[in-house]
């Protein structure tokens, strides 16, 4: 069955085109990648996986070599920064790895070389020429480690994400290796169709990406299929713990997986008015589900396509806040990709605004102020700080996750400052015009890789003398 899956959508593969790119107007097409995915949990600290591939040559030249992010193996060492590593290891130090266990490009074996750091995986293909595919398969054992991260056995779940060896992106004929950092987000991936299997033991209920198309029991085990097309990043959370909650708008099923909260429904809720707010705001939510799940988390929350872990630490206020936040981000990197590694400020500042912009659009124009106004005070603050203690605090924004200084700088930076830059271009340019830039922006870009000139190019149909270059340069007076 599972093979027979993957050869017809071998077959059709071609056939998937994407979408118009750039507000410029400028017209391309990709086709996504088709990740067949069988994967067994044992309900301890093992996953074992075997994925196949279909991968198409988006490029304009012929590619000979793929490369192929192992994120799993970011796991083995300085995951966490010292400051959230003791909440992340509630168990003492616990490490996790992929090991690659055997990997075939067209049906042939083939040699592959790993990174330094074990997590950029090489393999030379046969001469693919532009629209051709390339299919590969990889069989995979993944140890996980106990944490309260992306990855990992926690006290009430499993999380698997982060889990599967992923082809990196292509940007201007290079691909993009992303290197690991322990704060922020480390990723850069293009959208791919997914169809995956997990089988775990049948006390556990998941929460995943994508849709649950089939479940059934047999032998003490249980089997999910799901599929999840359009999908920059797949997640999955098992627990034998979770309750759950749903309701259908707009024919969207939004679902709530929780274990211990005193008002579920109440959550759930938020969601379902988060969905609602930004889709009339930005554009229509592009998938057929949203799922929000509650994990121990050393972060408040993470976002994966169609699924928004949130963290089951967190006041009422900040549980709000934090929905709000994951759910922007489906707008705001899952769908229009962004440069995560670069300009962490972009889908980050966005999330931001647009959360704060969910207050206004609901009336509550005093809860919008208020968190513009912790914005500036936090950004404030740390600059302060930093004046007091002799710590360099470099206000440029566009920069790699590796040259801000700490978790501290990145924060006040990606989503302090960049949240008060996109409140400046929204005081300028009108409500209106804001949300005409932002509505076009996200249909043009969507199932892309967008920079911030991309969006900046948006801002400028709507006000041609918009400059945020001191915004950009760390020059500007906030």
């Amino acid at each position: 069955m599972k093979k027979l899956r993957f050869l017809i959508f071998a077959l059709l593969f071609i056939c998937l085109i994407g979408i118009l790119v750039a507000c410029n107007a400028e017209t391309e097409t990709r086709t996504n990648a088709v990740y067949d995915i069988n994967l067994s949990y044992d309900g301890d600290l093992t996953v074992e996986g075997v994925q196949n591939v279909c991968y198409v040559n988006n490029e304009t030249k012929p590619l000979d070599t793929l490369k192929i992010m192992l994120y799993a193996n970011a796991y083995k060492r300085n995951a966490f920064t010292i400051t959230d590593a003791g909440e992340a290891y509630y168990d003492g130090i616990s490490y996790g790895k992929i090991e690659i266990d055997e990997l075939t490009v067209s049906g042939n074996q083939a040699e592959f070389s790993l990174s330094e750091n074990e997590q950029v995986l090489t393999v030379n293909i046969p001469s693919t020429a532009s629209g051709e595919k390339i299919d590969f398969s990889i069989k995979y054992t993944v140890t996980l480690p106990k944490c309260n991260g992306r990855l990992g056995v926690t006290q009430k779940t499993v999380n698997l994400c982060s889990l599967y060896p992923v082809v990196c992106p292509i940007i201007k004929g290079e691909f993009v290796e992303t290197k690991y950092s322990a704060y922020g987000d480390p990723y850069v991936a293009d959208v791919q169709d997914f169809f995956v299997t997990l089988t775990a033991p049948d006390d556990f209920v998941l929460a995943s990406s994508g849709k649950i198309t089939d479940e059934t029991q047999s032998d003490g085990k249980k089997t999910f299929e799901i599929t999840a097309k359009n999908t920059r990043d797949f997640g999955m959370v098992l627990s034998q713990s979770f309750m759950a909650l749903s309701k259908t708008t707009d024919g969207i099923e939004i679902k709530y997986l929780y274990y211990d909260d005193a008002e579920p429904a109440k959550t759930l809720g938020i969601a379902q008015n988060a969905i609602k707010t930004f889709g009339s705001a930005f554009g229509k939510y592009p998938y057929e589900t949203y799922t929000v799940v509650q994990s121990p988390f050393v972060a408040m929350g993470m976002e994966y396509s169609s699924m928004s872990i949130i963290s089951d630490n967190l006041t009422d206020e900040y549980l709000e806040l934090t929905v709000v936040h994951e759910t922007a981000h489906q707008w705001w990197y899952e769908t229009v990709g962004t440069l995560q590694t670069s300009e962490a400020f972009v889908d980050e500042g966005l999330a931001e605004f647009s959360t704060a912009y969910y207050f206004k659009a609901n009336g509550n124009k005093e809860k919008y102020a208020s968190v513009i106004g912790n914005h500036k005070l936090s950004y404030a603050v740390y600059k302060a700080y930093a004046e007091a203690n002799g710590i360099t605090f470099n206000e440029t924004m566009s920069k790699s996750l590796s040259d801000f200084n700490s978790s501290n700088e990145y924060i006040v930076i990606s989503y302090d400052k960049g949240a008060l830059m996109f409140s400046y271009v929204f005081d300028l340019l009108g409500e209106r015009k804001f949300k005409k830039a932002m509505q076009k922006f996200y249909e043009t870009y969507k199932f892309k890789i967008a920079t911030f000139s991309d969006l900046s190019d948006c801002f400028k149909k709507y006000n041609r003398g918009l400059n945020l270059n001191s915004w950009l340069n760390g020059k500007a007076v906030i």
